[in-house]
Parts: C-alpha cells; sequence; structure tokens
C-alpha cells in the first residue's frame, strides 16, 4: 500500500511499528504528519509513539474504531471509522474499513496540493 500511497500523493511516505518507531528513536520532525491507526484506540505501544510524536512536534492523526478513546482525544484531528464492535482480537472488518479510511485521505491528498491549496493530480480521478 505504502508504494501505492507515494505514487498517487507523490510525498515520502514510511510506515512503523509503535514499538519498533520507539526501540530505535525513528526521527519525526515538525514537518511529519504521523496517522496513527487502532481499533480500541487504547494499544499500549501506539499511544506511547503518539506521545513522541506529539513531544517532536508532528501533526498527529488518528483512526479509531472506538469514540473517546485515548488515542481519539490526544490527537489533533481524526476519524472514527464506525466499523462496529469489535469480535476478536483481530477483526477483519476494522482492518478492511480502516484501509479504506486510509486509502480516500491518501486520494484526497493526492488532489490537494497542501503547500497552497491548489488542486493537482486531478487525472487520477
Amino acid at each position: 500500500m505504502l508504494y501505492y500511497i507515494h505514487c498517487i500523493v507523490g510525498i515520502p511516505v514510511t510506515m512503523e511499528i509503535a514499538s519498533d518507531l520507539l526501540d530505535r528513536e525513528g526521527p519525526i520532525y515538525r514537518e511529519d504528519t504521523a496517522v496513527f491507526v487502532s481499533q480500541s484506540g487504547e494499544t499500549a505501544d501506539t499511544l506511547l509513539a503518539l506521545q513522541y510524536a506529539l513531544d517532536n512536534g508532528a501533526l498527529c492523526v488518528g483512526i479509531t474504531n472506538t469514540v473517546g478513546s485515548a488515542i481519539a482525544r490526544n490527537t489533533h484531528c481524526g476519524v472514527h471509522i464506525n466499523a462496529g464492535a469489535e469480535i476478536g482480537v483481530a477483526s477483519t472488518k476494522v482492518n478492511v474499513v480502516s484501509k479504506g479510511c486510509r486509502f480516500l485521505h491518501f486520494l484526497y491528498f493526492s488532489i490537494i496540493d497542501l503547500t497552497n491549496g491548489q488542486l493537482t493530480h486531478l487525472q487520477l480521478l
């Protein structure tokens, strides 16, 4: 998915597992946007990575299935995916809905030039 996002949006995109980011103290800068995805919004490693990103000044976006969760409260903005209750630990419907949500966000970013608000890449639609 990262390859497609990079090709569509045209900006560098990386993906980190929260615990790996914390273990290696990965670089996060003020100009970065960090997207945190969690079904429950209360995953300990993800919350620690969120605090790390906030401390480094990044814009933090949350994608969660739980209204009022810690991720929903502590990010600058976010999306409630409303996929319904989680039945199992690895909820397939939440996984599919969150991927669809991320794809739609990146598609939106592909038509908006974030530096000056002008439409770009309109031919992709």
